[in-house]
């Protein structure tokens, strides 16, 4: 197929601007000067809107600073008929090694989380640490001592849930 450039698109006027038809190049003059335009509103809006995201938006000045902490949410959809088991395995093979890490304070604290309505994540468990580093160490060590003291859990848990996700946040605790 050759490029005919009696070929009409009048449906897309600003091509027509942007490109050469008859030599089949590109008119840089014209999509260089689009290019800066762009780029000079970005940067301009980006200079006049405050930030949304991060630790400068959230530590504004004139509040008191935030405590921050760090928290694995592992979240499970698990049938309803498989509630039972699936929190007779936690109760007596998962929960005492959390008891026990956070006891000798290698946690800050842990939970579950359970709904009969809402989403289909319906079994959930959380793991709050210090910060992102000091859970990587302690998930290792949630999985070693798993796999000392209730080398089954997990192999159990697996069939009677359908699916898994893990988020991780960075939790912002207001002073009182």
């Amino acid at each position: 197929m050759t490029w005919n450039p009696d070929i009409s698109i009048p449906s897309i006027p600003s091509i027509k601007t942007t490109i050469n038809y008859y030599k089949g190049g590109i008119d840089m003059t014209n999509l260089s000067s689009i290019f800066t335009v762009l780029f000079t509103l970005t940067f301009v809006s980006l200079m006049l809107v405050p930030p949304a995201f991060g630790q400068e938006a959230m530590n504004n000045e004139d509040e008191p600073e935030r405590e921050t902490t760090f928290m694995m949410l592992n979240q499970n959809v698990c049938p309803q008929e498989n509630m039972s088991e699936v929190s007779e395995i936690w109760d007596e093979s998962l929960a005492p090694i959390l008891n026990e890490m956070r006891e000798a304070g290698e946690i800050i604290d842990w939970g579950i989380l359970t709904h009969l309505w809402g989403d289909e994540y319906n079994f959930n468990f959380f793991i709050e640490t210090d910060d992102h580093a000091g859970f990587v160490e302690v998930w290792s060590e949630f999985a070693e001592r798993s796999q000392e003291k209730a080398p089954e859990a997990f192999e159990q848990l697996a069939p009677l849930c359908t699916l898994h996700k893990d988020n991780l946040y960075t939790l912002h605790r207001y002073p009182h």
